[in-house]
């Protein structure tokens, strides 16, 4: 009898595991990687299909990202899991540090247009067991990168792989696959080159340039379960091809932060170095995707001693902002830091019925405003004024994204709401 309770309780187990392998969890809005709020589940049991779904994504999960969400969390794609960042998505870590490890799943990051933000940024990637993929045009950035047990990468023309530390391959030689043809992919390593139990001689294949700084004040990565370095080992046969990196020693951005302080939201951030910086421009967001300009400031030039910078935004959006640097070399490059977020409860402004099918109806405590609808790609569709609160005919608008923003004496708010037919 106990052989067969024992028996059932491991069928039940493992019945309840492939039960949550088969959720695929869709991003449907922008925010925080273990919100279930920005998901939609779909592939479960029952008349809703997400009987035997977990809340949030599990390792064994197909995970869709269409947004800019925020790793808020370290995770694992599993054996049977999926993670996939379609062209609109990212997946950018917050202010604190964050490892997203690949362990016999799959990570596939699609092709885009431009490579110049990048669509994965996470201070340790583990790759083991698998192999990734990176689509054309598109870039990672990572802190420390591990390849372990096989693990490898391949990228597509003009895809980028920044490491801002070290590149360590462990149990077994790892790879970093570039195209066979056309416009070659690229791999910078600021740190240096590690290894146990296999090796980076031949961890590049196809078509690559290449980038190694081996500079040592970033060095240091460890891999999980050891609490020192591996050994360094030789860059790869080839692996400083790339002329535009060779001798320059990027901006090494040490942290960003931002924080609402009364009526402003403050900036801080530090770098340990800064080579041929010319300024950075501090961007804000009300989705995580469309940002705006909100304060430049100048960099040092060329420092190897720590900067602290900081920057006010003195009219904050009320609800969720989102905050990111822009860093430009004097030559026009930029590169992009992770995204800070900050909730400021002053000002806001509350949508009912949403989503909204004829009237939408809108409390202020601002006094008297102005307003304005605009959809996804920010096109105006609807503008007025009114007092405190009041209501706006929506019927006219097809079913979608929309965003309602208001402003007066100088702040605005900005909020989302869904038209239904």
């Amino acid at each position: 009898m106990l052989k067969q309770f024992t028996f059932l309780l491991v069928f039940l187990v493992g019945m309840a595991q492939l039960s949550w392998a088969q959720c695929t969890f869709t991003t449907i809005s922008a925010g925080n990687f273990n919100d279930p709020n920005i998901y939609v589940r779909t592939g479960g049991t029952g008349p809703t299909g997400t009987g035997g779904c977990p809340t949030i994504p599990s390792s064994s999960s197909t995970i869709i990202i269409n947004h800019q969400v925020t790793l808020n969390t370290s995770f694992t794609v599993g054996n049977g899991g999926t993670l996939t960042i379609n062209a609109t998505g990212s997946l950018i870590e917050g202010s604190v540090a964050q490892t997203l490890t690949i362990d016999r799943g799959t990570l596939s990051i699609a092709a885009v247009a431009d490579r110049t933000v990048p669509r994965l940024t996470v201070s340790q990637l583990i790759l083991a067991r698998n192999t990734a993929t990176i689509g054309a045009n598109s870039a990672i950035q990572v802190g420390c990168f591990t390849l372990d047990n096989q693990g490898a990468v391949t990228l597509g023309n003009n895809a980028l792989i920044n490491v801002a530390r070290d590149l360590t391959v462990t149990n077994g030689n790892g790879l970093v696959n570039g195209p066979a043809t056309g416009e070659p992919a690229g791999i910078r390593v600021i740190g240096l080159f590690r290894g146990v139990g296999g090796g980076t001689n031949n961890v590049y294949t196809g078509t690559l340039v290449t980038c190694s700084q081996l500079n040592r004040t970033v060095s240091g990565c460890t891999v999980p379960g050891s609490t020192t370095p591996e050994a360094e080992q030789t860059p790869p046969a080839g692996a400083n091809n790339d002329p535009t990196c060779r001798s320059v020693l990027p901006v090494t951005l040490t942290s960003f932060a931002a924080a609402a302080n009364g009526q402003n939201v403050q900036l801080t951030w530090t770098t340990a170095q800064e080579k041929n910086n010319d300024r950075f421009e501090v961007e804000r967001s009300t989705d995580g995707t469309r940002y705006e300009l909100v304060a430049t400031v100048r960099g040092k030039g060329n420092t190897s001693t720590a900067s602290s910078y900081t920057a006010t935004d003195a009219k904050p959006l009320a609800g969720t902002s989102y905050y990111r640097l822009r860093q430009v070399d004097f030559d026009g490059t930029a590169t992009y830091s992770q995204v800070a977020v900050v909730r400021n409860s002053t000002q806001q402004v509350y949508l009912t019925p949403n989503p909204a099918t004829s009237q939408l109806g809108f409390e202020y405590a601002g006094g008297e405003l102005q307003w304005r609808i605009v959809n996804s790609v920010g096109q105006l569709m609807k503008q007025g004024s009114a007092q405190v609160s009041s209501s706006v005919d929506v019927s006219s608008l097809r079913a979608g994204v929309y965003f309602f923003e208001v402003s007066t004496g100088g702040q605005r708010s900005v909020q989302k709401f869904f038209k239904q037919d």
